[in-house]
């Protein structure tokens, strides 16, 4: 399982522990802190729960992983990397094209979703 994103360090450690003969990969962008990940895996104990660096934006890292022989079954995805493809948003082509990738890595994907309460509150009342 594919796991990328700011704050998902806890999702990925529990993931790793609940399906301890699952690997977790949790790819982490340049300036993600991933110390207090580790501080947690090592803590807990757990040894499937493997922590990259990589930028999934970068074009390279993009095509290692769709050369790969293996895609990962399932991916959670954060909810940064929609902030990041609006830079896209005017170059549909390009915002497609990643999203596209970035969704071809895994069989099932899963993308984070905030809901904000008092925006939850107003759609449900319209």
């Amino acid at each position: 399982m594919l796991v990328y994103g700011s704050d998902l360090a806890l999702l990925s450690t529990k993931l790793a522990r609940t399906y301890p003969v699952a690997s977790i990969v949790s790819m982490k962008a340049k300036h993600d802190r991933h110390d207090t990940h580790v501080d947690l895996i090592e803590l807990l104990g757990v040894s499937n729960n493997i922590i990259c660096k990589g930028n999934i934006f970068r074009s390279e890292i993009r095509q290692a992983i769709l050369k790969s022989k293996d895609r990962f079954r399932y991916g959670v995805f954060g909810i940064d990397i929609f902030v990041m493809l609006f830079r896209y948003v005017n170059i549909p082509w390009k915002f497609e094209k990643i999203l596209g990738e970035i969704l071809s890595f895994t069989a099932t994907a899963f993308i984070q979703v905030r809901i904000f309460i008092n925006d939850a509150v107003n759609f449900t009342q319209h």
